[in-house]
């Protein structure tokens, strides 16, 4: 729920004119949807729109199909199993958002193809928000600033179960590798997250080299 509020009403008024296009209907994607709690939100907030949840983990594509049942927005919102990796949509939607997900699908390489994927996806001037955790660019910062404390407990973690750490810097670099123009850090209430968003270029055909 915080990090619906924080997308909703931080992060999406400060890009120009997605609202007023999600408004009118159109398309989302979100990958790596979980349980499907940001997905009902956003079908929520935007009444016209459709919305497809890719998911890797089978529980959580099980979890996230009920909660779309048990909310009555099956007609809305698609879960899918998939990797997305192999995502091959091209022109189609608005908006692709990554919650808390990019880390999830390998390293640097597969980082940089899921964008690019997620790049090709959008509409041309349709925008792309990634919300990741915070890990600093530097040592210094991981003494002086108690949130970048806490992270080292979790990169920990996620090294364990095989995630990779993106940091700050790391994250927008990784957004304009992959073609993606206006790439800028969104301010927002939560220190806990980092939340940095990419337009695919309105008037452009330019596609990224995988």
């Amino acid at each position: 729920a915080p990090d619906a509020t924080m997308l909703l009403e931080h992060v999406l008024p400060q890009i120009p004119g997605l609202v007023a296009a999600l408004d009118e209907g159109g398309a989302i994607l979100e990958i790596g949807c979980g349980s499907g709690q940001l997905c009902l939100a956003l079908a929520r907030r935007f009444p016209t729109a459709r919305l497809i949840g890719v998911e890797f983990d089978p529980p959580s594509v099980e979890q996230a199909r009920c909660a779309v049942q048990d909310a009555g927005l099956q007609h809305r919102i698609q879960v899918r199993h998939a990797d997305a990796n192999h995502l091959a949509e091209r022109d189609t939607y608005q908006l692709v958002v990554m919650n808390r997900s990019l880390h999830e699908v390998g390293g640097p390489d597969q980082h940089l193809n899921v964008l690019r994927r997620s790049h090709d996806a959008l509409l041309a001037g349709g925008w792309t928000i990634v919300s990741e955790l915070p890990y600093p660019d530097n040592e210094d910062d991981y003494r002086t600033n108690p949130d970048a404390r806490r992270l080292a407990g979790v990169q920990l973690h996620e090294a364990i179960v095989g995630c990779t750490m993106i940091t700050t810097s790391q994250l927008t670099t990784l957004m304009r590798d992959a073609g993606y123009d206006d790439v800028r850090v969104i301010d927002q209430p939560r220190s806990s997250r980092i939340v940095s968003i990419g337009q695919r270029p309105p008037q452009s055909d330019h596609r990224p080299t995988r």
